[in-house]
């Protein structure tokens, strides 16, 4: 679920556009809901307007009967505030939520602390913010502050790409420490710590 928030005192116009791993538009059953009222559709963009100190909600995984994979685009010409919640219900087992704040800038690096040890597993979901093809510089470091290599990963424009670390980059798996990555055109992105006990949270980039 996507909750956006207007802490201004004018009303806001906003668009959030869904993007394949391709970068192509993804279309999902989206449920809106604003001023109280609920509406859902299957679309790739949902416009609204939001009012001053209101709140917009989308909620796009209740409808889903099979795995998507892609990333959300907030696009507004005034000041919004927000975050996306996204959850995983297993059939046994306790659910797991994560939380990724809305990210208002378009940096061309991210830092992310990872803990590949007992088993736990950091996964690695970015987001290329540029139109273009991104060529990301993956730096890793162990936390000895070690440079233990540097690989390259390509993302497509406005595309995604979700990985489970120590999977993508060998170099870190068993071991504690920091990755950085490094793009021209902006990135997003975040981790996710998975557990032993099947369940997960989220860990924000730096």
């Amino acid at each position: 679920m996507i909750t956006l928030v207007n802490t201004s005192s004018a009303a806001v116009p906003v668009t959030v556009a869904l993007h394949n791993d391709d970068g192509s538009a993804l279309a999902l059953p989206v449920t809106t809901t604003q001023q109280g009222a609920s509406q859902t559709t299957t679309t790739s963009s949902v416009s609204a307007t939001i009012n001053p100190n209101a709140t917009l909600l989308l909620s796009t995984g209740d409808q889903l009967s099979s795995l998507s994979l892609g990333w959300a685009d907030v696009l507004s010409t005034g000041p919004l505030g927000g975050y996306a919640i996204f959850r995983s219900t297993p059939q046994a087992g306790s659910p797991s939520e994560g939380t990724v704040p809305l990210q208002s800038q378009s940096p061309s690096t991210l830092t992310l602390p990872y803990d590949n040890t007992a088993g736990f597993v950091m996964g690695v979901a970015l987001a290329n913010l540029s139109a273009s093809l991104a060529n990301v510089t993956v730096t890793m470091w162990d936390d000895s502050g070690n440079q233990l290599g540097t690989q390259n990963l390509s993302i497509l424009g406005s595309g995604h790409s979700a990985f489970v670390l120590p999977n993508q980059f060998p170099l870190t798996a068993g071991k504690r420490g920091i990755v950085k990555f490094q793009a021209a055109g902006g990135i997003s992105g975040l981790g996710l710590r998975f557990s032993p006990f099947g369940t997960f949270t989220s860990v924000p980039t730096i």
